[in-house]
Parts: C-alpha cells; sequence; structure tokens
C-alpha cells in the first residue's frame, strides 16, 4: 500500500529475458513492423504463372464457334436454339477473363518492384508491356475495318449460309472498349505508382496531374478528331455491285475511345485531389512570427 502507484516491490520486478526466450510480438511491444519482406521465386512462379493461366483461358473462350444453320426444317433446330446462346455467353466472357489475367500480371509487377530495388526497372517495364499491349490489342481491334476491309464480308458467313461461325474481327470487336479501358487504367497506374526509399510504392500527386491532363488533351482530341483530320473524312466503299461496303473514316471510329480517356483522365486528378488533401506536407521550415512567439 505504502509503494508508489506502478512500482512494484522489490523481488517482484519483471524478469529480463532470455537468449532462448522468443521475441516479443511487434504488436504488443508497440514497435513498427519491418518493411516489405523479399519475394520468393515460389511468389514469382505462381503469380505469374497464375496470371498466365488466367489469360490462356480466356483465349480458348474466344477460339471460333461454329454452329449449323438455324433452319427450322432441321432435326437439329431446337438443339441449336438451346445450346447456341450458350456459345454466345462463353465467348462474351473471354475479354474478361483474359483482363482479368492481365490485371494479376500488372498488380505482381508494380507491387514487387519496391522488394527488389535492382530489378524494379525491369518489372515496372513489364508492367508497362501488359498496359501498351493491351491497348494496342484494342487498337488493332478498333481500326480492323479500316486495316482490313475484306472482314466485313466474312461476318454473314457463306453465300449459301449454310454454317454461321464467328470470324476473328466479331471476336475482337468484343474486347475492344474493355481491353482499352484495362490499358488506360493499367498504364496511368504505372505512371503514377513508384518505389520510395523505404521500398515501398508511393503515389506522387504532381504525377497524377500530369497524368490526367495527358489523357484529358487525348479526349479532347478524339472527340474532335473529325474537325481536326477534315482531310481523311472522305467516304470510300469496298467491293463492288451489292456486296460493296461503305467504310467509316478513321477519325470518327476514333471517337469512341474518347469517353474512356475522358474517364480514366479523371479518375487521375481526382486521385491527385484525394491524395493533396490526405498527405501531410513537407515543412521547409518554421514561420518566423511563429517562432518568435515560442521564443516570448
Amino acid at each position: 500500500m505504502d509503494q508508489p502507484v506502478g512500482v512494484l516491490p522489490s523481488g517482484d520486478q519483471p524478469a529480463q529475458a532470455g537468449a532462448g526466450d522468443e521475441p516479443p510480438d511487434p504488436a504488443e511491444t508497440g514497435h513498427a513492423v519491418p518493411g516489405p519482406v523479399p519475394w520468393t521465386a515460389r511468389t514469382w512462379v505462381l503469380g505469374l504463372g497464375t496470371g498466365m493461366a488466367t489469360i490462356v483461358l480466356g483465349v480458348l473462350c474466344l477460339l471460333p464457334k461454329k454452329t449449323p444453320a438455324l433452319d427450322p426444317a432441321t432435326a437439329s433446330y431446337v438443339l441449336v436454339t438451346l445450346f447456341f446462346p450458350l456459345t454466345d455467353k462463353v465467348v462474351a466472357l473471354g475479354p474478361v477473363i483474359i483482363i482479368a489475367g492481365m490485371g494479376l500480371l500488372v498488380v505482381m509487377f508494380l507491387t514487387g518492384a519496391p522488394r527488389h530495388p535492382r530489378a524494379s526497372p525491369w518489372l515496372r517495364g513489364g508492367a508497362a508491356l501488359v498496359a501498351v499491349t493491351a491497348l494496342a490489342a484494342a487498337g488493332l481491334s478498333l481500326f480492323a475495318v479500316t486495316l482490313h476491309p475484306d472482314v466485313l464480308l466474312s461476318m454473314f458467313g457463306s453465300p449459301e449460309g449454310s454454317t454461321f461461325s464467328y470470324p476473328w474481327f466479331q471476336l475482337t470487336t468484343i474486347a475492344t472498349m474493355p481491353m482499352a479501358l484495362f490499358g488506360l487504367y493499367a498504364g496511368a497506374a504505372v505512371a503514377i505508382v513508384r518505389p520510395d526509399a523505404d521500398g515501398r510504392n508511393s503515389l506522387s500527386t504532381a504525377r497524377a496531374v500530369a497524368t490526367g491532363v495527358v489523357l484529358l488533351v487525348g479526349a479532347a482530341v478524339a472527340f474532335y478528331a473529325p474537325q481536326i483530320f477534315t482531310g481523311s473524312l472522305g467516304s470510300s466503299t469496298f467491293g463492288s455491285g451489292e456486296d460493296g461496303v461503305t467504310l467509316t473514316p478513321w477519325p470518327v471510329t476514333l471517337i469512341q475511345v474518347g469517353p474512356h480517356l475522358l474517364l480514366v483522365g479523371l479518375a487521375a486528378l481526382l486521385l491527385a485531389v484525394y491524395l493533396r488533401l490526405t498527405t501531410d506536407r513537407v515543412e521547409t521550415g518554421a514561420d518566423p512570427d511563429v517562432a518568435a512567439d515560442a521564443v516570448g
């Protein structure tokens, strides 16, 4: 009762941890947890392998599918009408599965970069390569008709209508906009997220603003492409006679990318606002008036 509060009687002092005792838990002692643990080869093999396997699964969903013509006079009409819509759904899942696998690759590269400082430029380059690949695939699909007008004639099958199939143009068209949106988001992440000296990824307000401005400029160019590239608006026709197809000028086709550029650009700018509001500014020095008041 006579002892001050918090002082143990002599002989009741806590024993010092010996050499064989377990180290204290950082959560219990209040000490900071060490930096990120370097990834092992098993981490990379499983992570990248899972991403690649997911991409392959998505590609398999996009393989050309064929079915007999929908002729009500044939006995297979009921089977075709029942199971062919399922084929449509499997094909539609292909781009989603591919994007999921590519997303895992980007996450692995970006989060693994600060854990391997020497290989960090190569890992960030791998993430950028995935983003560029997605954008290139979207661009080739978007301008497939401009580059190869003959693909339009393959959409209607054979002249007799004996077989209906998915030409590659239709398979890539359903993946154009999702792939473009993923590529823009992945590229923005590579531009904004950088490893810092502490071995962790950091987000910069300045980089987010710069990325957003660049994307908004790209969106403006896409929206006003017909007014900017007026010399490329001439109509052209592929084929002859009844099989002739009027081609859409590429500036008009480019407008489809405008909303996606606008969306990702605004997301980058809003991220910059969030970082500005939630990140402490580095003080360059004390205010002279404040310092004088403290001395007084």
